[in-house]
């Protein structure tokens, strides 16, 4: 999504900076940003192996709205 709206990231730029950079271009909305944003917090948390901080149904959800947002954007 980055390279497709003219925003140049290094190989090892994080998520967060092309979450602000896509939303600062307006491919999508703060409200999506700030999803995107509590998406990447649980993906974390379940990473760093912090159980006690999400629960199966939020990682259920996770996955529902990362579906959604590829289907949405990236879809044909």
């Amino acid at each position: 999504m980055c390279q497709r709206n003219g925003i140049n990231l290094s190989a090892k730029t994080k998520l967060d900076r092309m979450n602000s950079e896509l939303a600062k271009k307006a491919v999508y909305n703060s409200l999506v940003q700030k999803k995107i944003t509590a998406l990447a917090d649980t993906r974390n948390k379940a990473a760093h192996g912090q159980w006690t901080e999400f629960s199966e149904e939020d990682v259920q959800d996770m996955l529902s709205e990362v579906r959604r947002f590829v289907t949405d954007k990236l879809g044909s």
